[in-house]
This record gives structure tokens, sequence and C-alpha cells, in this order.
């Protein structure tokens, strides 16, 4: 039974499945990026070039994207005032994001995360934004556990991630311990997902694959069955699409 449900679910890919998933991320992320920089060489001439926040700013404010993008791009380019810089990703971020150009503006949203809370007036949003980019598109598994686990588990301190995000921080968090082979720890991780949040049914799946593991099949077939009815409710003509936020 197990095998069939992780089979089923493009969840669960196996390992080709996520080196081809890898691919295809890495592919339209480059695209993206050879978009956002041609339309941005096109822009250019349309925004002075002592383009300044305030200017950036206003461009945002009215909804002109493409000249927002173009001018945030060169203050981030060319600054070295870091509080500059630090707003200049943001408005290029939001900008990006605005385009429908989701891989791009993660680019610049991680670096806001990764600067932590203090002095940070950015780092919910980002952090918000983010867990949203990545529960309709996937933006690579191991870098967004990277980036909240870290390498030598020095990654982002739990109590600084904002309420609305506790589901993404937490179910990688999850990740994590499970390809580590902690399932205690994962599960526990898991378990914290809310029940709100668009990664609860991913985190349930896992639960359900712990349990299994452990010998424990009707608690498997329970957190089975929640998957399926969460996901029934949610896309009825894809049970296995993650859900946006």
């Amino acid at each position: 039974m197990l095998s069939g449900v992780m089979n089923g679910c493009p969840d669960w890919p196996g390992r080709a499945g996520v080196r081809v998933a890898f691919s295809s991320a890495i592919s339209r992320f480059r695209l993206a990026a050879l978009a956002l920089l041609s339309g941005i060489c096109f822009l250019v001439s349309g925004v002075a070039a002592g383009a300044d926040l305030r200017t950036v700013s206003a461009l945002y404010a009215r909804g002109d994207f493409p000249s927002a993008a173009s001018g945030a791009f060169q203050l981030y380019s060319s600054t070295r005032d870091t509080t500059l810089k630090l707003n200049a990703g943001f408005f290029l971020a939001r900008s990006l994001q605005a385009l429908g150009l989701p891989y791009s503006a993660s680019r610049f949203y991680s670096p806001i995360i990764q600067l932590g809370p203090g002095n940070n007036p950015f780092y919910r949003q980002a952090f918000e934004q983010l867990g949203v980019i990545n529960s309709t598109v996937s933006l690579g598994q191991s870098q967004i556990v990277q980036m909240v686990a870290g390498r030598d588990g020095s990654g982002i301190n739990r109590d600084a991630v904002p309420g609305s995000a506790r589901g993404f921080y937490f179910y990688y968090l999850g990740v994590k311990d499970f390809e580590d082979r902690k399932y205690e720890s994962a599960a526990k991780n898991f378990r914290s997902v809310p029940g709100g949040s668009s990664y609860y049914s991913r985190a349930q799946f896992h639960l359900g694959v712990i349990a299994n593991l452990q010998g424990q099949h009707s608690q498997a077939i329970s957190y089975f069955n929640t998957v399926a009815a969460v996901r029934s409710v949610t896309r009825p003509a894809s049970t296995c699409a993650p859900q946006p936020s």
C-alpha cells in the first residue's frame, strides 16, 4: 500500500524524478532570468539612469512593475550601501513576482531572509512570499532545506519565523530530519505545520510514511486519509498537486 501511495503522488518522486524535476526547475530559472535581463536592457532607457528609491517606490505603487524592476535592479547592482541594497532587493523581488517571474523573485527574497529579522523591515514579508512562491512552483528542495536548516544546523531561528510562514519552515525542517532518518524529530516538525498551511497535506503524507516505517500501519492509513480529504476539498481535479496559500 505504501509504495502505491508513494508512486502515485508527484510529491514523492524517486531519485530519477528528483533529478528531472531539479533540472527542469533550473532550466525554467535560466529562461526567466534571461527574460528578466532582456527586459531590463530594453527598459533601462525608460528609467532615469540615476533612479532613486523614491522613484522605484512610486513606480511600484502605480503598478508599473517593469519600470520598477528596472530601476530597482539598477540600484541593487550599483550601490554599496547595505540599507539601500536591502530596499532595492525587496522592490526588485516584489516587482518580479508581480511580473510572473517567481524563480527570479526568489533569487532576491532569499538574501533578505538570510539576513535575519534584526534591523530588517522586509524579513517577514520576504519569508512569507518565498513560502507562497514555493507552494505553487518548486524552487528546489535542497536549496530550501539549506536555507531553513543551514549546513551545520545553524539555520533560521524558529522564534523569528512569522506565523504565516511557519508551515513552510517546519515542513522543510521535517524534510531535513526525514532525509537524515531522524524520524522522531521529523514527525515533531511535520506535526507543527498548521492545518491551514498549504504545506499541511505534504506534512501529513510524510507523517504517514513515518508511521508506516515504524510499523504503525493503522495510524499511517489515518494520515493518508487526511491527505486525500484535504486535497479533495482544495483541488478536486488533482489530488497530489501542491496547493497555493
